[in-house]
Formats: C-alpha cells, sequence, structure tokens
C-alpha cells in the first residue's frame, strides 16, 4: 500500500550530504524512503519517489542497485524499484513505472498538451496518387482501409473523423509516460513520447511525438518522429 509523506529534516541532511539539491525539499512525496539509494540529484518541481529496494538487470544483463544517480528530475512521478542514472540534461513531466531502468540519457521531456504521435497524418496508397489518414495509438487495420477507401462515402468519412477527433483529443496530456519493466540505455534525446510496458529502448538517436507500444524495441540510431509502434511484431507507422 502506498503511504507517501513528506521528507523528514534527517532524510534531508542525508540528501543534501550526497549532492543532492532541490528548489523546495516541501515538493517531495516519499513512499518507504533511503536516502543513500540517491546520489548527485537536483529535484525541481513536485516529485514523488516510490520505494527503491533491490536490483535491476539492464539490456547486457549487469546487475544495478535501484535508485537515482547523477540526474536532473523536474515534475515527475517515479514508481517503485526504479533506477535512473548518468542523465545528462534532465527528465521533465514523466511519470514512470516500477521496475524501469534508465541509464546514459541526454533528455527525457514532455511538453504542454503532447500527442504521442496521434493524430499524425500518414500517406498511404502512394502507387495510386496517395490518400492521408490520421494515425493512432488503438488504430485498426480496418479502421484504416475504410478512411483510406471510403472516400466515396462522405457521411461515413464525415462520422468517422469525428469519432477519430474525439478519441485523439483524448490523448493530449501534459504528461509522458514511460512503463511498467522499461529498459531506455544510451538514448540522447526522447521528446513527447510515451513507451509501454517492457519496452526496450537501446542506442537510439531521437525519438520525438511518438508512441512506442508494450513490448517494442527500437535500436541503433534510430531518428523517429511522429510516429505510432504498436508492440513487437509491428513495423512502425
Amino acid at each position: 500500500m502506498e503511504n507517501y509523506r513528506l521528507l523528514t529534516p534527517q532524510e534531508i541532511n542525508i540528501l543534501k550530504s550526497r549532492n543532492c539539491t532541490a528548489d523546495s525539499w516541501h515538493k517531495i512525496l516519499v513512499d518507504d524512503f533511503d536516502p543513500e539509494r540517491y546520489y548527485n540529484v537536483n529535484f525541481s518541481g513536485n516529485i514523488k519517489l516510490g520505494t527503491a529496494r533491490g536490483m535491476l538487470t539492464n539490456s547486457a544483463g549487469l546487475k544495478k542497485p535501484c535508485g537515482i544517480y547523477n540526474a536532473s528530475i523536474h515534475n515527475c512521478e517515479i514508481g517503485p524499484h526504479v533506477r535512473i542514472s548518468s542523465v545528462d540534461g534532465s527528465i521533465s513531466n514523466y511519470k514512470i513505472g516500477e521496475g524501469s531502468f534508465i541509464s546514459v540519457i541526454g533528455s527525457i521531456c514532455c511538453h504542454k498538451n503532447a500527442m504521442f504521435g496521434n493524430g499524425t497524418y500518414a500517406d498511404v496508397m502512394d502507387e495510386t496518387g496517395g490518400r492521408s489518414i490520421r494515425i493512432y495509438d488503438c488504430m485498426t487495420a480496418q479502421t484504416a482501409y475504410m478512411a483510406a477507401l471510403y472516400r466515396h462515402r462522405p457521411d461515413f468519412i464525415e462520422a468517422l473523423d469525428k469519432m477519430t477527433d474525439v478519441y485523439i483529443n483524448s490523448r493530449k496530456s501534459d504528461n509522458g509516460r514511460i512503463g511498467k519493466n522499461v529498459i531506455i540505455e544510451n538514448c540522447p534525446s526522447i521528446s513527447d513520447v510515451i513507451i509501454n510496458d517492457e519496452a526496450v529502448l537501446t542506442n537510439v538517436s531521437v525519438l520525438t511525438n511518438g508512441t512506442v507500444g508494450r513490448r517494442a524495441k527500437v535500436a541503433n540510431s534510430v531518428i523517429a518522429e511522429n510516429f505510432i509502434r504498436t508492440h513487437l511484431s509491428d513495423k512502425p507507422r
């Protein structure tokens, strides 16, 4: 059961001795807190920290202790048993799920009214001159087919567009999300991207305005903008 509370004066002193700073210590809420699991961390904005116990294994099979080391964290909610280390920039406006491993990154940030790739226009059927459809994170092949090929039924397309508008607007948020048991390593820039449970991102160059699905893998200098990758067996749209 989560029982979040304010830091005690003793815990604040230990954090300070470990080179941690905060714009306001009173904006940090903790659960089952061990200050020895934090080193050289700058906290700003509203922060919520789950318990940081145990060890996690990275993509190379190395075990590392949970906690936050050498990072700047702004307006974030960190779940239990997470490891964050070696952040050159900052992690801003994100919720990070239990058991996630984030190391050697530049920045992970979310801007106001981010869409995470939802509503992006994609050209399909290029061999027939191209038709644009708007993609979103739960779009099916059947819906895409109708959006592209039912242009001769304007009333139907208008109704489909209205339903699409409602869903796309519901996905708008000021906060990004990293799911449970995610691994992110050696990634310089991630902006306005939702990363779902058990995804693995290694050596990715830039991801902007997108959604990475559950158990998806993204690697090897990928640069992607305005995208939706649903799950492990899918190709990026």
